[in-house]
């Protein structure tokens, strides 16, 4: 759900900096890309990263593999470093 609420900030700032409804998409990176984001390096590696994770998280084949990979750690640092993002755009834009 990381990647849904990011993704849903990151067509708040488009319809706000373009005035347009913003795609059928689920792309971070297409986002990103048609926006004026004044974001560091670090986040924008994050966003893209996560893009890259959204549909094997979202729709598992093999639910226990995902589990080995995403063990609590991992997935607490996803979700801290979204809401920090999120917090980050919502104060900003």
């Amino acid at each position: 759900m990381c990647h849904l609420a990011l993704e849903k900030a990151l067509k708040g700032i488009l319809i706000k900096q373009k005035n347009i409804f913003p795609p059928k998409t689920h792309n971070l990176a297409f986002l990103i890309e048609n926006i004026d984001l004044k974001i560091n390096e670090e986040d924008k590696k994050f966003l893209f990263t996560l893009n890259k994770i959204y549909v094997p998280t979202r729709y598992p084949e093999s639910l226990s593999l995902l589990m080995d990979e995403y063990n609590k750690d991992r997935t607490n640092n996803i979700l801290n470093t979204a809401q920090r993002i999120q917090s980050w755009i919502i104060k900003n834009y």
